[in-house]
């Protein structure tokens, strides 16, 4: 693949984050987007944070307390249709979308598809209470499953070393 510098020079990490910024604040800034809401978070300045999702990817969205006059809170699994911009964060270089308008248009595929599992493994038993054992007072061995280079298993190593 042939390369492409359209500046002509080398660029600082901060001078390519703000043409990124500029270009999508230029080219982005009325979109509608339709996505599920997953892991629907209020910070404590009361804006609202969450991941707008549908089955091949997802999207980092934000409503600003100053917007959220004119709807009503969504939930995980709500489908919605929301108004709003592109907005580049130039100093951790995070693309989000900042929404200004948003209606639910119902419950969203994502969570239909944990309703049916859960249902599944209901049907087999495996929420059945009489399954349920104890936490052993003294555990003895765990297991995890996970990248053997990832963040996961180095933080569990380093807390069972610690403790």
């Amino acid at each position: 693949m042939a390369e492409y510098d359209a500046i002509g020079r080398t660029l600082t990490v901060t001078e390519a984050n703000a043409i990124i910024r500029d270009t999508v604040a230029e080219f982005f800034s009325e979109l509608t987007i339709e996505g599920e809401v997953s892991g629907f978070r209020p910070s404590s300045s009361g804006h609202w944070y969450f991941t707008l999702k549908d089955s091949q990817a997802a999207l980092d969205a934000a409503v600003f307390r100053s917007a959220q006059y004119s709807m009503a809170a969504p939930k995980n699994g709500d489908l919605v249709i929301a108004k709003g911009s592109l907005s580049y964060y130039a100093k951790n270089g995070r693309l989000s979308f900042v929404i200004r308008s948003m209606r639910i248009k119902g419950e969203g595929s994502l969570l239909e598809m944990i309703e049916k599992r859960k249902d599944y493994y209901r049907s087999l038993g495996y929420f059945d209470e009489d399954r349920k054992r104890p936490i052993p007072e003294e555990i003895r061995r765990i297991g995890v499953v996970t990248s053997p280079t990832g963040a996961a298993i180095r933080d569990v190593l380093n807390i069972t070393k610690r403790r």
